[in-house]
């Protein structure tokens, strides 16, 4: 059984193969941090940390630089993936203490900064959209901005607050009211299909912005295109 599998954990999560020798290449030339494949013998006194959770993944590896030793990347040998870090067995079971003593008090503030998000995301939504509709704005929360989602809402790379609840609102009006789906379904490529009910989605935005009527789709009227 490999080194790492040691644990329930981690057991079953990787390869069975083993060799010897102990890796020595550097990452990104920290003195500090270095690769070790998975079929290679830990350095002595040192324990497998799986990837998973973040507290505790951060946690060692801060920990074990501060005490001016060296982390280990693990690495699948063949697809190069990261599996998790190897760092001392002392600091880690300290680090595991420190999680389990602080688990409530970071449950409360991690819910009260999903909390103030929610608000924030909801502010902005209504100041680029003061006219939507409850149920959008509800679904428009639920869905772009959910926490873990990936999605436009929660991204920290697309920019300004307007340019997430602009693209969220965007893609929400294209897959709830414009025919949007159904081209997919018919099998018409994605980016034809988005050029098709462009000029739809513009209308709804702009009713949305303005809350002025049109005369092929009335305000309260969200049915999809035929």
């Amino acid at each position: 059984m490999p080194w790492f599998a040691t644990t329930a954990a981690a057991r079953g999560a990787f390869a069975k193969s083993r060799s010897k020798g102990r890796a020595s290449n550097t990452r990104d030339a920290n003195p500090l941090e270095a690769v070790l494949l998975h079929t290679q013998t830990p350095p002595p006194g040192y324990t497998f940390v799986p990837k998973g959770n973040v507290y505790i993944t951060r946690n060692s590896r801060l920990q074990t630089h501060q005490s001016n030793k060296p982390v280990y990347t693990v690495e699948h040998s063949k697809t190069k993936r990261t599996l998790g870090i190897c760092v001392p067995l002392d600091i880690h079971a300290r680090v595991l203490d420190l999680a389990a003593d602080t688990s409530e008090a970071r449950g409360l503030a991690v819910a009260q900064k999903d909390a103030r998000h929610a608000r924030h995301a909801k502010a902005a939504l209504e100041r680029g959209f003061p006219y939507i509709p409850a149920q959008d704005m509800r679904a428009i929360l639920n869905h772009a901005f959910l926490k873990g989602s990936g999605r436009v809402g929660r991204s920290g790379t697309v920019g300004s607050d307007e340019r997430k609840v602009e693209l969220a609102a965007e893609a929400h009006i294209r897959h709830v009211h414009t025919g949007y789906e159904g081209l997919l379904d018919s099998g018409m490529d994605r980016e034809d299909a988005r050029k098709l009910v462009w000029d739809r989605v513009k209308e709804v935005k702009r009713m949305w912005k303005e809350g002025t009527f049109s005369e092929s789709l009335g305000f309260g009227d969200w049915r999809p295109l035929p």
